[in-house]
């Protein structure tokens, strides 16, 4: 199974405004290449890294180019070819693990605009990094300090941006524990154009390096964990060795036990909610998606939607930026609140790749048919079938596909677990499905048809995963909150709410009190976001 490429997707509605709304955040003047982050010396290659992909990544979903994409282009082609990675030689010293994580977010973009464009001058460059920076690398891998203990190191060194803490083994090790592993990420996206039986090697030496580490137990950082699996995934879709999806289905289900917040977000550290970071949340959603593509889970496909709903969109500031917040679920917290309103150094950047890439996952193939499995207002082009995509969801249960050409081909549509009373009309007459596996497969379609599918979605209430022990309020897949304006409030008696129109997923009660999803916050100003206070966690025990 494959996801669709950016030009198989030609999307609309609110994801395109929103993906719009993070380039505009990019062509600002805070993204000057001439930005203090350009060239920096504790993260070489990652401000370059993460504004490149952030930048390819948008251009291919909307055909818009940044403002400032050429010269970053021109600028880190004149300086790759001059010395094959970002920052200082790597020779017997130590190594910066902070250099590798940094430079795997350059290679990544490189990746993704090689598969772009196919420019064989964009080929070499990719070459040249894992010539000079990562092969270099394989015998260093093994004294990697995986541990507190190796490190020296206790729980609760760090802050927002990383920084490094100290020398083991021959390794300058980050307060982001764990980042050397984000090189998983670039080496193996490398890896699926290059075909390197030496890099391949590299790769696996560290990926057993990576098996060895108690992420738990070193507190490491979530954002570092998960992009190391989804490098590991993409070395499972290359090698088809069935022991490295293994590895990353234990790290997606670890991080959602342990590493999640109850509107899932991430915690930054494993055992430390200091804050939200939506690079990791960013990585999870995608992680999700591509676990769903190899085993065909639904669950997985559930996990996606409620990441994005809850946590991706809530995390999108009005000015494009992505931002940080608190932890709920975790020390007592009931409502979301923001700790950080642009990371415009990292998350910002990430967000925009998210957006971009959520816009590809609207669709996936293989030799069965087309499954939709993220609703979005979107053309969808293959090689057999060309649909219109609009859709109500997730407010409402109601997606109407129009069948532009094509014929005969098998469409599968997403079945969320809380759909109720699920029906499927073909150009307005009901026909008979089933639901196997989380999916209803539509009858073969043809050019002209309309095709309604539809399900009704129930307020439900549901316990806390996290460990706070309260219970929140869904609509579907959307949490519902309230802005408070002093101390918690009580439960609310569900079947007094009840919602204002056909339109919002947004409920009051008997005293007028307002609940509404937490994607209502990229709708306000930045003093309104810093006045934010949404509660979605009731009853809890304190």
């Amino acid at each position: 199974m494959m996801f669709l490429n950016n030009s198989q997707i030609v999307i609309d509605g609110d994801l395109h405004k929103r993906i719009h709304m993070n380039i505009t955040r990019l062509d600002q003047t805070d993204y000057l290449p001439d930005n203090k982050f350009f060239m920096n010396v504790e993260w070489p290659g990652d401000w370059e890294g993460r504004i490149l992909l952030a930048m390819v990544n948008g251009a291919a979903a909307t055909g818009r180019i940044p403002v400032y994409y050429e010269e970053y282009l021109g600028r880190l082609t004149k300086l790759l070819t001059e010395n094959g990675y970002m920052g200082p030689k790597i020779n017997d010293g130590s190594v910066n693990e902070q250099q590798l994580a940094g430079n795997s977010w350059l290679l990544r973009a490189l990746c993704d605009l090689y598969e772009w464009r196919g420019e064989q001058h964009i080929y070499n460059l990719i070459k040249g990094m894992c010539e000079t920076l990562i092969l270099p690398l394989r015998e260093r891998i093994a004294d990697y300090p995986v541990s507190e203990q190796e490190r020296g190191l206790a729980a609760g060194d760090g802050r927002a941006d990383g920084w490094i803490v100290c020398e083991a083994n021959g390794w300058l090790c980050s307060s982001d524990t764990g980042c050397l592993f984000i090189m998983l990420d670039g080496a193996t996206h490398a890896y699926s154009i290059l075909h390197n039986p030496i890099l391949k090697e590299v790769i696996e030496t560290i990926i057993s390096k990576f098996t060895e580490a108690d992420l738990t137990a070193s507190s490491y950082q979530t954002h570092a964990s998960l992009t190391a699996a989804r490098g590991i995934m993409r070395f499972y879709f290359d090698t088809q060795e069935e022991k490295y999806i293994n590895i990353a289905k234990n790290v997606f289900c670890l991080y959602k036990s342990k590493g999640m917040t109850e509107n899932h977000a991430n915690i930054n550290w494993f055992n430390r909610p200091d804050w939200t970071e939506p690079c990791a949340v960013i990585d999870s959603y995608m992680l999700a998606c591509q676990l769903f593509t190899a085993t065909k889970d639904p669950s997985y496909i559930a996990d996606a939607h409620n990441i994005y709903y809850n946590a991706i969109l809530p995390a999108q500031r009005i000015n494009g930026g992505f931002g940080c917040d608190n932890c709920v679920g975790w020390r007592g917290a009931q409502a979301l609140s923001m700790i950080m309103y642009d990371a415009y150094w990292c998350c910002t950047m990430r967000g925009g790749e998210g957006l971009s890439k959520a816009a590809r996952y609207t669709a996936t193939q293989d030799k069965n048919g087309l499954y939709i499995i993220n609703y979005h207002n979107a053309v969808v082009i293959t090689e057999n079938i060309t649909l219109r995509l609009e859709t109500e969801y997730p407010n409402n249960g109601y997606i109407r596909l129009e069948t532009l050409s094509g014929n005969l081909v098998c469409v599968y549509m997403f079945v969320p677990p809380f759909a109720e009373n699920t029906a499927v009309l073909v150009n307005g007459k009901p026909v008979n499905i089933n639901i196997e596996n989380g999916f209803v497969c539509l009858p073969p379609l043809s050019k002209d048809n309309i095709v309604e599918f539809k399900f009704d979605i129930p307020l439900q209430t549901v316990k806390c995963f996290t460990p706070i022990n309260g219970t929140v309020i869904k609509h579907g897949t959307l949490l519902l909150a309230k802005q408070l304006d002093d101390a918690y409030i009580s439960m609310p008696d569900t079947r007094g709410l009840t919602r204002i129109n056909d339109v919002d997923a947004v409920y009051k009660d008997n005293a007028d009190n307002i609940f509404k999803p937490l994607s209502c916050m990229t709708d306000l100003t930045e003093e309104e976001v810093k006045r934010v206070r949404m509660q979605f966690v009731f009853n809890a025990e304190r």
